[in-house]
């Protein structure tokens, strides 16, 4: 027994402790849809696995090991490594710790964040600031957990625009920065399936199911020509409001999805109309428009 104690005390004085909310447990799972092409609309999926705690540079990390499932035999995607500071997370790359997240800050707060993807677009740095456009808590199994919207500040591609970032279970666009504003011949990652770990319990996002191979459910892709929504506020607290700047059209359906991927609610409105969202209790939900033939919006919403 001497030696195991020893080698405790030895991980209790060189690594500094995680915070009481502790990011990427050991067994933490998150699951994205990955998509593969338009001709045949192919979804695939990746897996992140948080298979262990190692070292780098004296700091604790976590090992995020990627897997890509597809039509033919699972990929090796390699490592991510993240190391937790209190409030914020960081990430391994090109020989340095990045900040990724950060739960400490207030609206208006930037943030600066890295990439090593190729980016498509005319600047070609890995660099990019974003802005916290909101602050929030939202509820997910019965845990209070800090939210946050942060959209790339002009002239940044790099971000996770319009979608939340949600204490232990980060980015629902993805866990690493993205490219958020050029358009690409083929889809590429996101969002957000599943996550789950030991603590949380299961968390299912919009309703793909975690680890099957499928075709793009009909919501996925452009809204349809001349239909366009805007859904405010967002996080919401009672009343959800609709604007409508498209051509004359008369009843629509709005599908309101929890996070268990279960119909919490579903009714006819009118453009112009607002929906009383009193009855939902708080937590992240999918939001999908159509008529009796099309959809022609999703997005998600936050219910305080």
């Amino acid at each position: 027994m001497k030696p195991i104690l020893s080698f405790l005390l030895i991980v209790t004085v060189c690594f500094p402790a995680f915070s009481q909310v502790e990011f990427a447990p050991v067994g933490a799972e998150w699951y994205y849809s990955q998509y593969e092409g338009y001709n045949p609309p192919m979804a695939n999926y990746i897996k992140h696995e948080c298979i262990k705690d190692s070292a780098i540079g004296g700091k604790l990390v976590k090992v995020i090991k990627k897997t890509k499932f597809t039509w033919e035999e699972p990929a090796d995607l390699g490592n991510e490594y993240l190391y937790q500071n209190g409030d914020t997370v960081f990430y391994w790359k090109s020989g340095e710790f990045h900040e990724l997240y950060n739960f400490s800050l207030s609206k208006g707060d930037s943030m600066l964040l890295y990439s090593e993807l190729f980016n498509y677009c005319e600047d070609k740095t890995p660099y990019g600031w974003v802005e916290i456009n909101s602050v929030y808590s939202v509820t997910v199994n019965g845990q209070n957990l800090k939210a946050y919207f942060a959209n790339p500040k002009e002239g940044s591609v790099w971000g996770f625009s319009h979608y939340p970032i949600v204490e232990k279970i980060g980015s629902i666009r993805y866990l690493l920065p993205q490219s958020t504003s050029c358009i690409m011949d083929v889809p590429g990652i996101g969002s957000l399936r599943c996550y789950s770990d030991p603590d949380l319990g299961s968390f299912h996002y919009g309703n793909l199911p975690c680890d099957t191979l499928t075709t793009y459910p009909d919501y996925i892709g452009s809204v349809q020509k001349g239909y366009m929504f805007r859904l405010y506020p967002n996080p919401v607290t009672d009343v959800l409001c609709i604007d409508y700047s498209g051509t004359s059209h008369g009843e629509f359906y709005i599908e309101i999805y929890n996070n268990a991927g279960e119909t919490a609610c579903r009714k006819t409105f009118c453009p112009g109309d607002k929906i009383n969202l009193s009855f939902l209790p708080g937590g992240l939900y999918v939001i999908i428009i159509s008529d009796n033939e099309k959809q022609y919006y999703s997005g998600t919403i936050f219910k305080k």
